[in-house]
């Protein structure tokens, strides 16, 4: 909670660089109703808190780091980055002008006013503090491996006021394992710069020195003399406090050529030469160096009006960028004073800046400004002494005072109340001014009874548990969001290999297999005595993916001569298919309506995933598939083209050396073209009798309609691809047979073949014979015979044998479509001869349509005269020599 009378108002705005302020290269001070600012730019800005307005604005060649005003003389020093020192006289008068303005008549806008080389008092670029003491400028400097610190003076001459410097001393700089900044990521001891603190001895008049008291204090005569000697008291030297960016915490006397060098605390740099004492190693940045008193009963008076009463200060903090606290103090041990060093740690951190005011601290980190008391709290078991003497805590307690982002703090007034106002600078670039009690608490505690703070404390928790609730609920949505999100950046990933797998095969690059594929065969199976025909589908994950849960494997069978018509869809749920392993499915191949199945069957290999299973998984409401178009996606795997070849059942009773007598066609070819005529014309169709093919176990009830042959001759150039598995022992016409059924799945019955003959069944049942053999073609090529084979087809039924046909042809097109273009050239062919080839099958042709037609329009006068023709007609075709070369 936090008092009524605690609250903050931005009074100005100022540019400031990219990315924020920096740390310890911005200045407030406070004069009268006038702040001197500087926020880390080449401006510095003279504000009006009684007008609220910016009266000056002066631009320096370089970024101003620090600021001293001489309000004595009215003059301004500042100090400028790799440049110097420069002096600025403040006669505001000659540096405003008024504008006419109809809105805001009389308004000031101030020039800005550029400042050039002639106000530069101490040209120097390695200057990076300074501190104005007794007109002299002490400054320090980094120069390679050590700091240095240079004393200037006014120039004797008068027509100028420039500062000649007269000596300087140097300490080494430490060199040790240094955090580095988590905002920055660089070094802190490279972005920060020295701090100086200058602290006289009792009865030293210091408030005409400068008006900005955070760097000047007069010090107890007890701790001053502990500190820097005696003979700096008598002497009445002001001495100069130094913090380096290195952690060494080091004074100098300003009078001190005439002083014996004493060291207090870890001391590492200590000799008459220099006169410069490490008093503490504070191990990191030092940020702030302040004088302040501790005593409680003068915790509520001002600041100043404690100096003019001459009350000082009793101990000195030293605060580290990193959160380390140093408190000397004057304390008694064993009847004797010696300075005590009280070494606290800060649990905020970093530490952008800080102020005293009283016995309170104030700082800033880079997301709160605290506040908390030097002093032990009031008992009532300490006595008066104990507690007007201000003993240093064992503890610190820090409180927050919900203020954010302040870069720069300086006090500006302690009000009647016992309020502090501070001016403050943001990180942002606003200017502010924040009025703080210096006791948060004061007055509260009273008025809280026992029944109240368990009343608050009941809504505190209960606030709490509420809050939890709904962190924990919104964390588990999060959570499910971020599973779905993983989730469907998988199945991206997944799509995204496939296709391009796929676009990379088709642009013809080699390539073992596919991430993710799925292949294609066909088998008998018997159930119930009955044989019947599956399609076996493997899914295999070659990927680095795992397939989880709403993928789903689509078979579809297309039919028809376009593959168009669907025959049947089969899906089947994928249930975390890891890499390297698979899944495997059959599907039936259904027969048609008409107990016919119809091929050759085009089989598509459909992966698909649901977005409604992302929803329903991760438990996400159905809003969010708003986000999400269509029901899903889906990549097609393979395309596999199902004939004949594949569906036939081999028999391994047919593929003995007895049971095919020789490679001719059969033995009546005469004969049974008459009866497959008469079949044709209609006689006898209704009342045929049962009729045994293909030998005693082939018994089939079916009308006596065949057998059917065709022939079909390729060369032997075109099947060398083939004949290049054939061992020196194998028979060539053995091995074309084994290529024709190669996807067959009862392809290990044609390996042991004898002689080159294949017997099987299709699937309605109708029996097949397939012959090869090598022969020779006359009168095609000039050169002489050409080598080829020729495979006979034998079927019961003329269905079976166009489908049969249709597949070997299908098998020599993917020869033709994949022959290399190196591979022998094509034989010298006579043109001619084919030409009367062709001519002589377009004769034929025309003769068969005409007995169709007249068959059609019933102009058949004799069945015997047309049963003659056709015979001729078939036997010339059974000669026709035409060769796929």
């Amino acid at each position: 909670m936090t008092d009524s009378r605690q609250r903050v108002s931005y009074i100005a705005g100022f540019h400031c660089p990219a990315g924020g302020l920096s740390v310890g290269k911005t200045q407030i001070i406070c004069h009268r109703y006038e702040i001197y600012m500087c926020n880390g730019t080449e401006f510095c800005y003279i504000y009006d808190r009684q007008k609220l307005t910016l009266k000056a604005v002066y631009r320096f060649p370089n970024v101003v780091w620090r600021l001293e005003l001489k309000p004595n003389c009215n003059h301004l020093y500042t100090l400028c980055a790799s440049d110097g020192i420069y002096c600025v006289s403040l006669n505001t008068e000659k540096r405003l002008i008024k504008e006419a303005d109809s809105e805001a008549e009389g308004a000031f806008v101030p020039v800005v006013i550029p400042i050039d080389l002639t106000c530069c008092v101490v040209k120097d670029s390695d200057i990076t503090a300074f501190i104005i003491v007794d007109e002299t400028i002490v400054a320090v400097a980094k120069v390679q491996h050590s700091w240095r610190i240079k004393f200037f003076k006014r120039s004797d001459l008068e027509a100028t006021q420039k500062y000649e410097r007269f000596d300087d001393v140097e300490i080494s700089i430490v060199q040790r394992t240094r955090p580095v900044s988590l905002s920055s990521g660089t070094d802190d001891n490279d972005e920060l710069l020295p701090v100086l603190y200058c602290v006289y001895p009792p009865a030293a008049n210091i408030l005409t020195e400068s008006c900005h008291s955070n760097e000047r204090a007069i010090l107890e005569t007890s701790l001053f003399s502990l500190l820097f000697g005696v003979d700096a008291t008598m002497l009445r030297t002001p001495v100069i406090l130094c913090g380096f960016p290195d952690g060494q915490f080091c004074y100098l006397p300003l009078k001190r050529h005439s002083l014996s060098v004493m060291s207090y605390g870890p001391s590492e740099v200590s000799n008459c030469k220099t006169c410069v004492v490490v008093l503490h190693q504070l191990e990191q940045p030092v940020i702030f160096i302040q004088a302040q008193r501790t005593n409680q009963h003068v915790q509520e008076t001002d600041e100043r009006a404690q100096n003019e009463a001459g009350v000082n200060c009793n101990c000195i903090v030293i605060v580290g960028h990193h959160g380390r606290m140093v408190v000397i103090k004057a304390s008694n041990k064993s009847e004797m004073q010696v300075p005590d060093f009280r070494q606290y740690h800060l649990g905020q951190s970093p530490i952008l800046c800080g102020c005293c005011v009283g016995s309170y601290l104030y700082y800033s980190t880079s997301s709160e400004l605290f506040m908390l008391e030097l002093v032990c709290q009031k008992d009532s078991q300490d006595s008066e002494d104990s507690i007007q003497s201000g003993d240093l805590p064992l503890s610190l307690f820090p409180a927050s005072l919900n203020i954010c982002s302040v870069v720069n703090l300086t006090v500006s007034s302690i009000t009647s109340e016992g309020d502090t106002e501070f001016v403050a600078l943001s990180t942002a670039g606003r200017l502010m001014v924040c009025r703080l009690p210096r006791c948060p608490d004061k007055g509260r505690c009273d008025t809280l009874t026992a029944v109240k703070a368990s009343q608050k404390i009941k809504e505190l928790l209960s606030g709490i548990g509420s809050v939890s609730d709904r962190a924990t609920s919104v964390s588990k949505a999060i959570q499910q969001k971020n599973k779905a999100l993983a989730h469907l950046n998988q199945v991206l990933n997944v799509i995204s290999l496939v296709l391009s797998s796929q676009k990379s095969l088709g642009e013809g690059e080699q390539q073992c297999r596919q991430p993710i594929g799925c292949c294609v065969s066909t088998k008998w199976n018997r159930l119930l005595r009955q044989d019947s025909l599956i399609i076996c589908c493997s899914l295999e994950n070659f990927s680095g993916f795992t397939l989880e849960e709403g993928w789903t494997l689509s078979i579809q069978l297309l039919t028809g001569s376009d593959s168009t018509s669907m025959a049947a869809t089969s899906s089947f749920p994928v249930n975390k298919l890891i890499s390297g392993s698979k899944m495997e499915v059959t599907v039936p191949l259904n027969f048609g309506k008409n107990g016919q199945l119809t091929l050759p069957v085009r089989v598509q290999c459909i992966l698909f995933y649901s977005f409604t299973e992302i929803l329903e998984k991760h438990n996400l409401p159905a809003t969010e598939s708003q986000v999400l178009n269509g029901e899903g996606t889906c990549i097609i795997l393979n395309e596999y083209n199902i004939d004949l070849l594949h569906c036939l059942h081999l028999s391994c009773s047919t593929v003995s050396e007895t049971a095919v007598p020789d490679y001719g066609f059969p033995a009546h070819p005469v004969e049974v073209f008459l009866k497959s005529s008469q079949n044709l014309l209609g006689q006898n169709s209704k009342t045929a009798d049962k009729t045994q093919v293909y030998g005693p176990d082939s018994t089939i009830e079916r009308n006596p309609v065949g057998p059917f042959v065709a022939s079909i001759k390729v060369s032997c150039n075109l099947l060398e691809d083939v004949l290049k598995d054939c061992s020196s022992g194998s028979n060539p016409n053995c091995v074309v047979l084994l290529w024709l059924m190669s996807d067959n799945a009862e392809v290990e019955t044609v390996k042991a073949l004898k002689v080159p003959v294949v017997c099987g069944t299709t699937p309605d049942r109708s029996n097949v014979r397939l012959l090869a053999k090598k022969v020779s073609l006359m009168d095609l090529c000039f050169e002489g015979p050409i080598s080829a084979f020729e495979i006979h087809l034998e079927c019961a039924s003329l269905s079976a044998l166009c489908h049969l046909h249709c597949a070997i042809i299908g098998r020599i097109r993917n020869i033709l479509k994949h022959r290399d273009t190196h591979c022998s050239p094509l034989p010298n062919v006579r043109v001619q001869h084919l030409q009367e080839l062709l001519n002589q099958n377009e004769i034929l042709l025309k003769k068969v349509q005409a007995l169709r037609d007249h068959l059609c329009l019933g102009m058949v006068t004799s069945s015997s005269e047309t049963t003659e023709k056709l015979l001729m007609i078939y036997q010339e075709i059974r000669n026709f020599n035409l060769v796929i070369l």
